[in-house]
């Protein structure tokens, strides 16, 4: 049937067998002559000079450099001034005090989060355990096995069923944005050096007014929330992070408040991306002051 939708005659399988049976050594060489031409070739070798057992210049041939690294997205924070930025830390003290209360949040040692991750058709158990300000572990249990991250200042491992290595630089930094990021934490920026809180403008979300600050970090970069006018709540923040085809903009929606240990925290959480949903989360379980250690964590 294929041979005659395609216009092949019926025996065209034993007809290509007998040609290539039929072709010498002679007619290789005359087409292999004819077509391939050694002195055009071109070489592309990918990797780090330094692990090369030679410079590529032993070989013989003009080397021509090419820069394959992916530029970092350049950072751009809206316009500050002292007027924005006594309104940004006023409107962020207003969040502290929805979320419990500076005292309250200052007291978290530890957290432990449990939930499930839903992306796309894949649904997978999610573990997140932050130890602050610097600890971070996430185990995420998926139908083909676990994938566990683990970071510890400026280094750290990744784990997965196709093996143990160290966390790569690019990852490292991702992690690092992550326990930026982490809300407990991250609504006590006022206080904290190096750290800025700028107020950048007014807006809607699902008809209701908020507004718009922006928290950003000397080394982990930034990141935008909008606080609900009237409760102080965070209802959404943007972040620049990472997708699989390189770096993108983040969106997260917040929902379904409760308190937990006095500390109220969105249950579930949206993510978008160009303006479509890739992913939900919705947590079981928020533990606070467990006392969970490094070096426990720090195992596979």
């Amino acid at each position: 049937m294929i041979y005659r939708y395609w216009g092949y005659p019926q025996d065209f399988i034993f007809r290509y067998k007998e040609r290539i049976a039929a072709i010498s050594k002679e007619d290789v060489l005359r087409v292999a002559e004819k077509y391939l031409r050694p002195d055009d070739l071109k070489f592309v070798v990918v990797g780090k000079p330094a692990d090369f057992d030679q410079p590529l210049d032993t070989l013989g041939r003009e080397v021509t450099t090419l820069d394959i690294t992916i530029p970092e997205p350049k950072q751009s924070l809206s316009e500050a001034s002292e007027g924005t930025l006594e309104k940004g830390r006023a409107i962020l003290a207003k969040a502290v005090e929805a979320a419990g209360g500076a005292e309250r949040l200052a007291g978290v040692k530890d957290v432990t989060k449990r939930g499930r991750l839903a992306m796309g058709s894949m649904s997978l158990e999610q573990t997140t355990q932050i130890i602050v300000p610097d600890v971070f572990r996430q185990e995420n249990r998926m139908p083909f096995g676990a994938m566990t991250v683990f970071l510890q200042g400026d280094s750290g491992w990744m784990n997965s069923p196709q093996g143990q290595g160290p966390m790569p630089g690019p990852q490292v930094k991702e992690m690092k944005s992550a326990l930026f990021r982490m809300r407990e934490t991250l609504l006590l920026s006022a206080g904290q050096p190096g750290r800025t809180v700028n107020f950048v403008q007014q807006d809607e979300v699902d008809g209701k007014t908020a507004s718009v600050i922006e928290i950003s970090s000397a080394d982990a970069g930034s990141i935008r929330l909008w606080v609900d006018s009237e409760s102080g709540g965070v209802v959404k923040s943007v972040h620049q992070g990472s997708a699989g085809d390189g770096p993108a903009e983040i969106e997260q929606v917040y929902s379904d408040y409760r308190e937990v240990d006095g500390i109220r925290i969105p249950f579930k959480t949206q993510v978008n991306q160009g303006g479509k949903e890739v992913a939900a989360l919705a947590l079981t379980e928020v533990v606070y002051n467990s006392g969970l250690d490094a070096e426990t964590l720090s195992k596979p």
